[in-house]
């Protein structure tokens, strides 16, 4: 039987989505988002990344729960980021639409950083292979 430590899900806060509160947030997101929730980053960057309620589909997507340090609650369905957006907007007024929106696109920012980070020991795609390939040695002639 093979054993393998493999994690679906990682930690981050409010601070690695470029919102510097204080306590931050803490979330347990998707290592590797599904499939859809690529497709609608794109739609939502597209339309200028404003769109609240696609906002909130994207973070139920990727984004597992949220914690401020005391409680956690799920955040893996469109109701519990309306709730996370409505409880934004009860201590700061206007800022619920605005906090899903900021959320789910520094998320994608930093998804697609920290995957660039992190696989930067991958074979380099070759420029003619249109990234399909890793980079190989040229053949010597003789």
């Amino acid at each position: 039987m093979i054993k393998l430590k493999y994690s679906i899900k990682r930690t981050i806060t409010t601070a690695d989505l470029y919102d510097a509160t204080d306590p931050p947030l803490v979330f347990e997101v998707l290592v590797r988002p599904p499939r859809a929730w690529a497709v609608l980053h794109n739609q939502f960057e597209d339309g200028g990344s404003s769109d609240a309620e696609l906002a909130k589909e994207l973070i139920s997507l990727a984004f597992l729960t949220v914690s401020d340090e005391e409680n956690t609650y799920p955040l893996d369905t469109i109701e519990a980021a309306n709730e996370l957006e409505a409880a934004i907007e009860v201590e700061n007024p206007g800022c619920g639409k605005d906090f899903s929106c900021n959320i789910a696109w520094a998320f994608g920012r930093h998804h697609y950083s920290f995957l660039g980070d992190h696989l930067g020991n991958s074979l380099e795609p070759l420029p003619q292979s249109n990234g399909s390939s890793g980079e190989k040695s040229p053949v010597k002639a003789s």
